[in-house]
Parts: structure tokens; C-alpha cells; sequence
């Protein structure tokens, strides 16, 4: 099997693609370009271009996409397709088949899915295919024969299998960015909401606590004047009953010495009072016997 070179498709082109572009043929391929039919998986019917005109294959999405061109397969030969680098690298891939049968003849669909994080935008008559030729051993009855034999446009039955949005990895990502920065908005308002509670509960804690202070304070300077005399009587704050009776006791004692010594201090004093007269009466009489005496003397 031997694929074949540019010139060998450049003199059969009139055979194999209507219309024929010479230009389209590029080392060894023909470029293919998209056609008047496109349908993309996020809307509901297909959309008809016109020359030029735009369609847009979001990230995530499969497209149905006809070719511009005719293509007709011999029955010695087998066709290869593919999408041009450049699509593939803005991350459209072709997810149908990749040959054409012998025999084959009419538009080709490409069935696509846009496995990038950006749209991928189209336009009408843009070079988006390639189709190589190669030989088969020999010429084969074995041609096609199926259902797309002739077709020319995007079928409702082939809207029917792809229609539908799909959940791809972008839109996936999408809503998981969505999901977290309405989760993160939540636990904000949450942490707010205890913020602000802790800060009613601390306040009322502490009112509490002031006033029961303020309680315990006032209710001890109120009973401190009851209790001082009572414990002025008593001998002071902190003796027990029998340290209290002690001391009554050696009071008592000490008064009765201090009135025993006032008496005999009394007793004393009315002694030395009553022996002085006495004394003195003798001292007289002394005096009056050594007054002769002296007389005497001196005569």
C-alpha cells in the first residue's frame, strides 16, 4: 500500500474532489474546507453559513461539521482524514472515523469535540481538513454501500445523536469555581455572624460579672458596723470563747490586787499618821528631862 505523492493527486484531482482547487494540495494531502452545514451540541438545530460567516464551537462541546467539497473514493484506493495541526492545537479534535471506504461518494462529516478551555471559532470555506489517497493491492467490489452514500447535508438524525449540552471538564471547572466562591461568600458570613455573637456574649458575660461584683461589695460594706462593736467587746477579731474568758479572769484579778494594795496602802499611811502624835509627845518630854540637865550643867 503506497500512499500517494502530490502530483499523483494533482492529476487525478477532477475524479476526486468537486469542486477542484490545485492550490488545496499540499505535500501529499488535500486540504478540505468547511461547508454551508455546521451544528454544535449547546444549540438545537443546525446552523446554515453562508461564505465567510462564523460559528463557534464553546469549550467542552461536540460540532457536526460538513465539508465544502465532494469527495469521491475509487474502488482501488482508500481514503485517510484528519484535522490541520493548527485546529488541534487550539484543542479541536476529531473524534470520527479516520478513513474513507472505497467506492465512497459525496460531503464528509467530521464529527468534533472542543477539548480546550477556549471557543473555537469557524468560518466558512476556512481549510480545516486533510484527505490522504493511498493504493490498495488491487481493485475491490467491496465498495460502500451504507446510508451516507451521497449525502450532502447534516441530517436530523445526526442532530438527535449529539444534541445536548455536555458536561465537559471546562464547564465542570466552571462550576466548581462557582460552588467554592459561593462556599467561601457562606463561611465569610458565618465567621462574621460568630464573630459578632462572641463579641454580645463576652459583653453580657462581663456586665454579669461587674454586677455581681458590685453586689458582693455592697453587701459587705453594709455588714462591716454590725459586727465591729461586737467584736470590740469581745476582746478583739479572731479569739475564740476561752481566750475571751481568759482575759475577764486576769482582769478581775488584777482589779482585786489593785484594791488590796489601795487598802494597805491606806492602812499604812493612817499608821504613820497616828504614830507621829506619839512621837512627838516623847520627843516633848525628852526635851523637857535634858533641860535641867543642862541647867545643872552650867551652873
Amino acid at each position: 500500500m503506497a500512499f500517494w505523492s502530490s502530483e499523483t493527486i494533482r492529476q487525478k484531482l477532477r475524479s476526486l474532489v468537486d469542486p477542484p482547487n490545485e492550490d488545496r494540495i499540499q505535500n501529499g494531502s488535500y486540504e478540505l474546507s468547511l461547508g454551508p452545514e455546521v451544528f454544535s451540541s449547546d444549540s438545537s438545530t443546525k446552523k446554515n453559513l453562508s461564505p465567510g460567516e462564523q460559528v463557534v464551537i464553546p469549550p467542552g462541546q461536540f460540532g457536526l461539521l460538513l465539508t465544502e467539497e465532494k469527495v469521491t473514493i475509487p474502488n482501488n484506493a482508500i481514503g485517510l482524514i484528519s484535522i490541520k495541526t493548527g485546529m488541534k492545537f487550539r484543542g479541536l479534535v476529531n473524534v470520527s472515523g479516520f478513513h474513507v471506504d472505497p467506492g465512497f461518494n459525496g460531503c464528509l462529516k467530521f464529527s468534533v469535540y472542543n477539548a480546550g478551555s477556549q471557543n473555537v471559532v469557524l468560518s466558512r470555506g476556512e481549510p480545516l481538513f486533510l484527505i490522504w489517497f493511498c493504493d490498495l493491492d488491487h481493485a475491490t467490489d467491496d465498495i460502500y454501500k451504507g446510508s451516507r452514500q451521497n449525502q450532502e447535508d447534516i441530517t436530523t438524525e445526526d442532530v438527535m445523536r449529539i444534541q445536548g449540552e455536555i458536561a465537559s471538564p471546562a464547564s465542570l471547572k466552571k462550576q466548581i469555581d462557582e460552588l467554592r466562591s459561593e462556599h467561601d461568600k457562606k463561611i465569610a458570613e458565618v465567621e462574621s455572624n460568630v464573630s459578632v455573637w462572641r463579641s454580645i456574649t463576652i459583653g453580657i458575660i462581663t456586665i454579669i460579672i461587674g454586677l455581681l461584683a458590685s453586689a458582693l461589695f455592697f453587701s459587705l460594706r453594709t455588714s462591716e458596723p454590725q459586727s465591729s462593736p461586737t467584736k470590740l467587746s469581745t476582746g478583739g477579731l479572731g479569739k475564740s470563747s476561752e481566750e475571751r474568758n481568759g482575759s475577764k479572769s486576769s482582769e478581775r484579778k488584777l482589779e482585786e490586787n489593785s484594791t488590796k494594795t489601795g487598802s494597805g496602802d491606806l492602812a499604812t499611811k493612817e499608821n504613820g499618821e497616828t504614830s507621829k502624835p506619839n512621837e512627838s509627845k516623847t520627843d516633848k518630854k525628852a526635851s523637857k528631862s535634858e533641860k535641867p540637865n543642862d541647867a545643872k550643867k552650867i551652873n
